[in-house]
């Protein structure tokens, strides 16, 4: 028997002594999958949108500098 079973049945056997409910390990094993799949699916959705935002902040940059190198400035203007 190695070390993690006999610390299950040494925690299987004190829970029975206080006359606890039995649960079921592998559901509970299961469920937390479940939940960490829904956390990396939510930490994806939201490095995409981040990904996205950033794109838009860059376009919106770039389109600010261009705009502003092609208009004459007031200085430009007058020297002429």
């Amino acid at each position: 028997m190695t070390d993690s079973n006999s610390y299950l049945d040494m925690f299987r056997k004190f829970g029975s002594d206080l006359g606890l409910p039995k649960f079921d390990v592998e559901k509970l094993i299961e469920t937390q999958r479940r939940n960490l799949d829904a956390l990396g699916q939510s930490a994806k959705v939201a490095a995409q949108g981040f990904s996205c935002r950033i794109v838009n902040i860059r376009k919106d940059a770039t389109h600010k500098a261009t705009t502003k190198l092609a208009k004459p400035s007031d200085a430009s203007a007058s020297r002429t």
